[in-house]
């Protein structure tokens, strides 16, 4: 039954284990490691956002490591990484993190992530089109551009 005790204590002991079931060494101290620029965290997070889990509240995880990664101290291979997965996101639908991609953009800014922007700017499909103006905007607005 959906509102049984079996179901009220399966939804207790999920939300009791969620923080450590959610990121590796919880979700609370990766969130306060990544704030802190924290190596491992980041690379964590970079690698959490590369393997585009899908699971409760996934999208809100993503949306809060996308707006920590702006202030972190990246290595050129994370930045080449984050670029990837920028392209990505301009080409696979208007999820809740494109924002967050679009923004991280600024940082993560390249001639080529540049090219591949310009690219999807001439894409047939609406969508593809839109979220590349979108980070191009991000690039313009920034005087990147």
């Amino acid at each position: 039954m959906p509102n049984g005790p079996e179901h009220r204590n399966a939804c207790e002991e999920f939300h009791g284990n969620y923080d450590s079931l959610a990121f590796p060494g919880g979700l609370s101290s990766g969130l306060e490691r990544l704030a802190s620029s924290d190596p491992e965290a980041v690379e964590l997070a970079i690698q959490y956002l590369e393997f585009d889990l899908r699971f409760f509240r996934s999208g809100y995880i993503k949306e809060k490591f996308l707006r920590c990664l702006k202030h972190c101290d990246l290595t050129e291979h994370q930045l080449r990484r984050i670029e990837i997965m920028i392209v990505r996101s301009m080409d696979s639908g208007g999820r809740r993190e494109f924002d967050g991609f679009s923004r991280l953009a600024r940082v993560a800014y390249s001639q080529s992530l540049v090219d591949a922007v310009k690219m999807r700017q001439l894409s047939p499909d609406p969508e593809v089109n839109r979220r590349a103006n979108a980070v191009m905007h991000v690039f313009e607005s920034n005087h990147l551009v």
